[in-house]
This record gives structure tokens, C-alpha cells and sequence, in this order.
């Protein structure tokens, strides 16, 4: 049986990415864009009485209209698709006006922060809706490092297409971020007190080590962790060069859940000589070809010429 559920058999949950239900109302749910790296959550919505069925991913939005656009209307996306082994609804702890007020007392937040949470919170409340709502990835043996909030709007842009947002709490730096970054409003972002008024609420202790840093200063995780990276040489590729080239990527050049602090936050000095960290190629059987190796020393070798250049 499940672990997760006790009902379903072991095969139905095991392997996949958590996927929950935040809005049973509205159809929302969350689930993780990527299988691999830092779990960022994504909103995707399915409410079939209305028949709303989207996902937040501009690629899956654009898959989603070229099958509709040929004749095949009802195809989903992937993400869509795993609502049908969504985790049932439970309703987190809601908001408290006891803590938001002890916030006011101890500094954490002004008096005017505090009217503008309480104004989002009631708008959330009308409709319905909890005003934050808590994402541990750590209760689904995925990184426990950082603590994701689905926080509610009340607008759709292109931030926020369900009326909901994401802010991001970094356990180790004690650091936040906003999904709502580059929009109107990056420099007054009330989504992250919110989320802080929960946090503070529930788990104290946690609170104790946010720094109150601005916008301009926190780092965009998925800019950071799936920049583009150009590829100047592009092979002829068949069948099984792609399956080889895939396995070796999974296998070996995979983004941790959990990088550590000093990758990020230590910059390393330039070497004195550049040598390769693999002396076998990935691709074929055997030790690499010495024209290989010649043209890798040739290059290093005008490297180290450019960088004595512009010393002198």
C-alpha cells in the first residue's frame, strides 16, 4: 500500500512529484515545474464544472494551443495531467490578527504593513480562499531548504495568471523572494510580509533568522538556476548518441536540490593552468583521441598568452 495515502497501491504515488490541491473552489493546485534541481512550485488550475484546465508555464500554455489549434482540444500538459494524483485539500493554519499585531510590537513590520496584510487577508477571506498558503517539500523526502508560499492577489498578470503569487523563504540564508519581482510592484512587495506573518505564526524560530533585505537584493532562484547556456557546437545526432548524451547529463551533470552556500557565495580564484576534469569522453568508449587533447592545449596555451597580454 501507499505511504502516502494508504489506498491507492505503492506504484500510484511512489517516484512522482508531489502535487496538492490549495483552492478546491477554483481548481488550483501546486506542483513542481522541473523533476530535478530546486523544486520550484507552479500553479496549475483544473475546475471541470467550470471547465478551466491551465498551467502557469508559458511552454506548456503554448503545447496546450498548437493541440488545440490541431483539432485536439482536450490534450493537457504534464502537469495537468498529474492533478489526477493530487494530495486531498487540507486547509492550512489561517492567519491570526493576535500575530501580526506582536509583529507590529517587536519591529518586524510597520503599522502600514500591517493595514495592507490585513486588507489583502480580508479580500481572501470574502472570496473564500486562504490568504497564504504553506508549501513544505521537505514532508514529500524532497530539500526541506527552502519554504514556498502560494499567496493570494486578488489580480492576474503575468506574474500571477491565478490570482495567486509565490514567495520563496531561504531556511539557510534567512533571505525571501517574491515571484512578483520586475513587475509594478517589486519595490512594494506585501506578498512577502504575508508570507512572513504566517511564518512567524507557525514557526517562530525560523523567523528569528529572515533578513529584512530588499527586493534589488535577492537573488532570482530559477534565473540562477536554469540560465540560458550556449552551446557553440552542435552535433549530428541520432537515436542513440541522444540516449547516450541524455543518461550522461542525468547521470552527471545535475543541479543538487541543495547547493551549498559556498558554490554560490565564494568566488574562486582563476587557476594558473586550465586542465580538463574528465579525461574520457562521455560519448565514445576509450580515453579521448590526442588531437583532442592537442587542440584542448592549444587553446589553453592562447588563453594563457591573452591573459599575460592584458596583465602587461
Amino acid at each position: 500500500m501507499c505511504h502516502i495515502c494508504g489506498i491507492h497501491e505503492k506504484e500510484q504515488h511512489d517516484g512522482q512529484e508531489p502535487m496538492l490541491c490549495i483552492d478546491p473552489k477554483n481548481g488550483l493546485h501546486v506542483n513542481t515545474k522541473h523533476s530535478h534541481g530546486i523544486r520550484l512550485p507552479i500553479h496549475v488550475q483544473k475546475c471541470i464544472p467550470e471547465r478551466l484546465y491551465d498551467c502557469e508555464v508559458d511552454e506548456c500554455r503554448d503545447f496546450m494551443s498548437i493541440a488545440a489549434q490541431s483539432g485536439n482540444p482536450g490534450k493537457e500538459c504534464y502537469h495537468l495531467e498529474r492533478t489526477r494524483k493530487a494530495h486531498a485539500y487540507i486547509p492550512p493554519a489561517a492567519l491570526k490578527n493576535e500575530s501580526v499585531i506582536e509583529m507590529v510590537g517587536k519591529g518586524l513590520i510597520s503599522t502600514c504593513r500591517q493595514q495592507q496584510c490585513m486588507t489583502v487577508y480580508q479580500r481572501a477571506n470574502s472570496e473564500e480562499v486562504d490568504c497564504v498558503f504553506p508549501i513544505f517539500w521537505g514532508e514529500h523526502s524532497l530539500s526541506d531548504r527552502y519554504i514556498f508560499f502560494s499567496v493570494y492577489t486578488g489580480e492576474k498578470d503575468s506574474w500571477c495568471k491565478f490570482g495567486r503569487t509565490l514567495s520563496t523563504f531561504d531556511t539557510k540564508t534567512g533571505k525571501w523572494h517574491c515571484q512578483c519581482i520586475g513587475s509594478k510592484n517589486r519595490i512594494s512587495c506585501i506578498h512577502r510580509y504575508l508570507s512572513m506573518w504566517w511564518l512567524f505564526q507557525e514557526h517562530p524560530h525560523l523567523a528569528k533568522n529572515a533578513v529584512d533585505t530588499s527586493n534589488e537584493d535577492i537573488e532570482d532562484i530559477e534565473e540562477m538556476v536554469s540560465g540560458n547556456l550556449g552551446m557553440p557546437y552542435q552535433p549530428e545526432y541520432t537515436h542513440s548518441s541522444v540516449i547516450t548524451m541524455t543518461n550522461y547529463l542525468w547521470n552527471f551533470k545535475r543541479i543538487p536540490e541543495d547547493l551549498p552556500r559556498d558554490l554560490t557565495k565564494t568566488e574562486k580564484p582563476v587557476p594558473e593552468n586550465f586542465e580538463p576534469t574528465e579525461t574520457n569522453c562521455p560519448y565514445c568508449p576509450g580515453p579521448c583521441p590526442p588531437e583532442l587533447n592537442n587542440a584542448f592545449v592549444l587553446t589553453t596555451q592562447s588563453m594563457e598568452r591573452s591573459a599575460q597580454f592584458a596583465e602587461t
